[in-house]
């Protein structure tokens, strides 16, 4: 049975939710007069355009146009499903969701799921059938004790391991864990690998990685994107971390799978991956939900600098007061797995305790890339790592940066060239209201007022006469105003089922708005009558247009004389 939630829930949740101290708790918001900004966490940029609105419970990015209520921020900042979502703004209010079933089937999600699980389960029982791979695992130094902790399997050389089993076909196909050859036959993604389980935080198996025995290429192969599975979002090992600790006071970024596993054998339970992919801002996002220490691991070669590099740069514009981020640094032959098993737990801790901060790695790179002892490196690094330091957040941190900046170049602080103070990507304020205040087209200022107070459309009809874009969307939104009866935006916006209707009222509802709020009825009832004579006014202009070409008919006659009579009311 499909299970589906009320909507009144759903509405009752949003509405008891303030969206503000649940953005703050995840992201740093700075107070702008009635709205909070920041630099969006869906989009890289330098410059704040990132903003929460606590009257109207929403928020809106005019950097990429990301919007949504408490629900969307949710999914979208946390990577949960809708019902994920709601959950977990029920659950501080201390609601249980009281799911209705419906007589459509079962819920996609839940099929793969079950799909991705049964699969976890034969691949780790074809673990213990093949003496190949156990001893690939042995040859590696894994116990039996660490594999079962990460759910190891194994894929035999089988075309058909998987594919075999005909319920769960639509599931492993859309999972990726099959591909479809015709339309009646399928074959296995994995064959001969070393299975890793990639788990989401409640540790459901949504996706693999597979290691092949030999060094064939390639090497490592993932599951690709699937509906569950995003892999430029998502790290390894985050759940089994999250097991070990409930609260995790740093976290350890390594390369690869087996690097995680064999320091977790080692008791070194805070390593995590990426899955296959470069780092990206994202995956810094996602582990500073759960610690605000982060350790980077490299090789010591020239790839492990400039790899370092570009993560010392997508911390820059992260990094505020409270959070650090530093370097490993291991030996060029060496990696993560190999180098704990050569000195041990004890030795490998001492290092990761003595890594190199972030600061330090910054000036150590730029000096390498500048010869500072004459005028033209000192300059050129000065110009790189200022750009740099600009990205960052003001705090007392960018401060000490620049501090040490000046330093380098043997200069004062206060010689350093002043960069223009990046202003908030938010429309100029309102002028101040006078007798003579220009007003805007009354549909828009009809559906600002609405986006305030949906309560505004209570006694007003829907549209009858919609030419315009913009008094089409007015209609929608009064026909809306009238199913939900929201008191906020964002709870309006929840019931919204148009995406291209959403973004569009997102985009108006951010726009600042110049009324009072003791005047949005008058000003409301001002706006409708308004469009109301511009349509008389249209109809008009249209039906003389009309006689000018052919003779109205009696009816259009009819018509043209009640809407000037009706015209003449409003003067």
């Amino acid at each position: 049975m499909k299970q589906l939630i009320p909507k009144t829930f759903i509405q009752d949740v949003v509405a008891r939710t303030d969206i503000v101290p649940l953005i703050q708790s995840r992201i740093e918001l700075k107070k702008r007069g009635n709205t909070y900004v920041a630099c969006c966490p869906f989009h890289h940029e330098k410059t704040p355009s990132f903003t929460v609105s606590q009257t109207k419970q929403f928020y809106y990015c005019f950097g990429c146009g990301a919007h949504g209520n408490a629900i969307g921020f949710l999914m979208n900042y946390a990577h949960l499903s809708f019902v994920e979502a709601v959950r977990e703004l029920a659950q501080p209010l201390g609601l249980t969701i009281p799911f209705e079933e419906n007589e459509t089937g079962v819920e996609n999600t839940d099929a793969l799921y079950s799909a991705l699980l049964d699969a976890q389960e034969r691949f780790e029982a074809a673990l213990k059938q093949s003496p190949s791979a156990i001893q690939y695992l042995k040859n590696r130094g894994l116990t039996g004790k660490i594999a079962k902790t990460f759910a190891i399997g194994y894929a035999p050389p089988s075309w058909d391991f998987l594919s075999m089993i005909a319920q769960k076909k639509q599931a492993l196909l859309e999972t990726g864990m099959i591909i479809e050859k015709t339309r009646t036959r399928f074959y296995d993604r994995f064959r001969d690998r070393i299975m890793f389980p990639i788990r989401d935080l409640r540790g459901r198996t949504i996706a693999f990685g597979g290691r092949t025995l030999t060094n064939e290429t390639p090497k490592y192969l993932n599951s690709p994107g699937t509906p569950l599975f995003c892999k430029h979002e998502l790290v390894y090992g985050l759940y089994e971390a999250c097991q070990q600790r409930a609260a995790l006071t740093q976290l350890l970024m390594v390369e690869g799978y087996m690097d995680v596993v064999a320091l977790a054998q080692f008791e070194i339970y805070y390593a995590v991956a990426t899955l296959g992919t470069a780092l990206n801002v994202k995956h810094i996002q996602l582990l500073l939900r759960y610690t605000k220490h982060i350790i980077f691991c490299f090789d010591g070669d020239e790839a492990g600098q400039k790899a370092a590099w570009k993560a010392l740069t997508l911390c820059l514009p992260l990094i505020h007061d409270g959070l650090q981020f530093r370097f490993l640094f291991l030996p060029p032959t060496e990696d993560p797995d190999s180098q704990v098993r050569k000195v041990g737990k004890k030795a490998f801790e001492a290092a990761i305790q003595q890594a190199s901060p972030l600061s330090q790695v910054f000036f150590e790179i730029l000096r390498k890339k500048h010869d500072i002892s004459i005028l033209e490196g000192k300059a050129a690094l000065g110009k790189e790592a200022q750009a740099l330091i600009d990205t960052m957040p003001d705090g007392i941190y960018k401060n000490l940066l620049l501090t040490e900046l000046a330093n380098h170049l043997e200069m004062a602080k206060t010689d350093l060239p002043q960069t223009k103070k990046a202003e908030i990507s938010l429309p100029p304020p309102p002028a101040r209201p006078s007798s003579k205040r220009m007003r805007l087209n009354p549909a828009l200022t009809a559906i600002q007022l609405l986006l305030q107070n949906p309560l505004l459309a209570k006694d007003t009809p829907p549209l009858t006469y919609c030419p315009t874009p913009e008094t089409t969307l007015l209609s929608q939104l009064i026909t809306a105003c009238h199913i939900s009866r929201s008191v906020h935006f964002g709870d309006l916006l929840e019931t919204l089922e148009s995406k291209d209707m959403q973004k569009e009222l997102a985009r108006i509802a951010a726009l600042p708005l110049a009324i009072p709020e003791s005047g949005y009825h008058a000003e409301f009832s001002d706006a409708m009558q308004r469009l109301e004579v511009q349509q008389v006014t249209d109809q008009i202009t249209q039906l003389i247009h009309q006689a000018k070409q052919n003779e109205l008919s009696n009816s259009q006659k009819q018509q043209l004389q009640l809407l000037l009579a009706k015209k003449r009311e409003y003067r």
